[in-house]
Protein backbone atom coordinates (compact mmCIF):
# COMPACT_ATOMS: atom_id res chain seq x y z
CA UNK A 1 0.00 0.00 0.00
CA UNK A 2 1.44 3.48 -0.66
CA UNK A 3 2.09 6.15 1.89
CA UNK A 4 -1.49 7.99 3.61
CA UNK A 5 1.03 10.79 5.12
CA UNK A 6 4.66 11.41 5.38
CA UNK A 7 6.20 9.31 8.31
CA UNK A 8 5.54 11.52 11.26
CA UNK A 9 3.02 13.95 9.93
CA UNK A 10 0.06 11.76 10.64
CA UNK A 11 -1.79 8.50 11.66
CA UNK A 12 -4.15 6.15 10.31
CA UNK A 13 -5.64 2.72 11.19
CA UNK A 14 -4.67 -0.04 9.21
CA UNK A 15 -6.54 -3.20 8.12
CA UNK A 16 -3.70 -5.55 9.13
CA UNK A 17 -5.42 -6.85 12.18
CA UNK A 18 -8.80 -7.47 10.12
CA UNK A 19 -6.86 -9.47 8.08
CA UNK A 20 -5.34 -11.40 10.93
CA UNK A 21 -9.10 -12.33 11.85
CA UNK A 22 -9.99 -13.47 8.86
CA UNK A 23 -6.98 -15.47 8.59
CA UNK A 24 -7.86 -17.05 12.20
CA UNK A 25 -11.62 -17.69 11.12
CA UNK A 26 -10.62 -19.22 7.62
CA UNK A 27 -7.89 -21.74 8.94
CA UNK A 28 -9.93 -22.79 12.13
CA UNK A 29 -13.24 -23.09 9.62
CA UNK A 30 -15.16 -21.17 12.19
CA UNK A 31 -16.30 -17.53 11.96
CA UNK A 32 -14.25 -15.05 14.02
CA UNK A 33 -16.59 -14.92 16.38
CA UNK A 34 -17.35 -18.60 16.87
CA UNK A 35 -13.77 -18.89 17.37
CA UNK A 36 -13.53 -16.22 19.93
CA UNK A 37 -16.53 -18.15 21.88
CA UNK A 38 -14.32 -20.97 21.53
CA UNK A 39 -11.07 -20.14 22.92
CA UNK A 40 -11.63 -17.01 24.77
CA UNK A 41 -14.54 -15.64 25.75
CA UNK A 42 -16.10 -19.78 27.16
CA UNK A 43 -12.88 -20.29 28.86
CA UNK A 44 -12.55 -17.11 31.02
CA UNK A 45 -16.70 -16.80 31.59
CA UNK A 46 -17.42 -14.12 29.42
CA UNK A 47 -21.06 -14.30 28.63
CA UNK A 48 -21.55 -10.90 27.24
CA UNK A 49 -19.17 -9.85 24.49
CA UNK A 50 -20.46 -10.41 20.57
CA UNK A 51 -19.74 -9.12 17.00
CA UNK A 52 -23.49 -8.90 16.84
CA UNK A 53 -25.48 -6.91 19.71
CA UNK A 54 -28.49 -7.02 17.81
CA UNK A 55 -28.60 -10.90 19.26
CA UNK A 56 -27.70 -10.60 22.53
CA UNK A 57 -29.88 -8.57 25.00
CA UNK A 58 -27.59 -9.09 27.68
CA UNK A 59 -24.97 -6.57 25.45
CA UNK A 60 -27.79 -4.69 24.00
CA UNK A 61 -29.04 -3.80 27.25
CA UNK A 62 -25.69 -2.03 28.70
CA UNK A 63 -24.49 -0.01 25.55
CA UNK A 64 -23.86 3.77 26.55
CA UNK A 65 -23.97 6.80 24.79
CA UNK A 66 -21.56 8.47 22.41
CA UNK A 67 -19.57 11.58 22.07
CA UNK A 68 -18.22 12.77 18.63
CA UNK A 69 -16.01 15.41 17.79
CA UNK A 70 -17.70 17.98 15.98
CA UNK A 71 -16.96 19.12 12.51
CA UNK A 72 -16.71 16.18 9.79
CA UNK A 73 -14.90 13.19 8.83
CA UNK A 74 -11.82 12.70 6.05
CA UNK A 75 -12.34 10.50 3.85
CA UNK A 76 -10.26 7.94 6.01
CA UNK A 77 -12.63 8.21 8.69
CA UNK A 78 -10.94 10.55 10.95
CA UNK A 79 -11.61 13.76 12.40
CA UNK A 80 -11.68 16.96 10.06
CA UNK A 81 -11.11 18.92 13.00
CA UNK A 82 -9.15 17.02 15.61
CA UNK A 83 -9.23 20.15 18.00
CA UNK A 84 -12.97 20.96 17.92
CA UNK A 85 -14.90 20.42 20.81
CA UNK A 86 -16.37 16.67 21.56
CA UNK A 87 -20.37 16.83 21.92
CA UNK A 88 -22.43 14.01 23.79
CA UNK A 89 -25.41 12.03 21.20
CA UNK A 90 -27.97 9.97 22.37
CA UNK A 91 -26.60 7.31 19.76
CA UNK A 92 -24.95 4.03 21.04
CA UNK A 93 -22.66 2.99 18.24
CA UNK A 94 -22.40 3.78 14.98
CA UNK A 95 -22.88 0.41 13.37
CA UNK A 96 -25.30 -2.37 15.44
CA UNK A 97 -25.89 -4.31 12.43
CA UNK A 98 -22.91 -6.17 10.40
CA UNK A 99 -22.60 -9.03 8.68
CA UNK A 100 -18.65 -9.47 9.41
CA UNK A 101 -16.46 -9.97 12.40
CA UNK A 102 -13.33 -7.41 12.09
CA UNK A 103 -9.90 -8.90 13.90
CA UNK A 104 -9.57 -5.13 14.58
CA UNK A 105 -13.09 -3.23 15.40
CA UNK A 106 -16.52 -4.40 15.86
CA UNK A 107 -16.66 -6.70 19.49
CA UNK A 108 -19.09 -5.31 21.76
CA UNK A 109 -18.42 -6.38 25.52
CA UNK A 110 -18.13 -4.50 28.73
CA UNK A 111 -15.24 -3.33 31.27
CA UNK A 112 -15.54 -6.11 33.28
CA UNK A 113 -15.79 -9.03 30.39
CA UNK A 114 -12.13 -7.06 28.92
CA UNK A 115 -10.68 -7.34 32.54
CA UNK A 116 -11.06 -11.05 32.56
CA UNK A 117 -8.93 -11.20 29.38
CA UNK A 118 -6.24 -8.54 30.48
CA UNK A 119 -6.19 -10.60 34.12
CA UNK A 120 -5.83 -13.74 32.50
CA UNK A 121 -2.86 -12.81 30.15
CA UNK A 122 -0.98 -11.17 32.97
CA UNK A 123 -1.79 -13.58 35.44
CA UNK A 124 0.13 -15.91 33.13
CA UNK A 125 -2.97 -18.55 34.01
CA UNK A 126 -2.20 -20.36 31.01
CA UNK A 127 -6.39 -20.35 29.68
CA UNK A 128 -5.09 -18.13 26.99
CA UNK A 129 -1.49 -17.59 26.19
CA UNK A 130 1.15 -21.07 27.19
CA UNK A 131 3.62 -18.97 29.40
CA UNK A 132 6.18 -19.83 27.07
CA UNK A 133 4.54 -17.28 24.05
CA UNK A 134 6.16 -14.92 25.57
CA UNK A 135 9.59 -16.31 25.08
Amino acid sequence: MPLIFAPGEHWEYGASIDWAGEMVARVNNLTLEEYMEKYIWEPLGMKDCTFHPTSNASVMEKLTDMSVREGGLTMFGTSDSPNSKVTHTDETTWNLETKDCFGGSGAYGNVVEYQKMLHSICADDGKLLKSSSSE
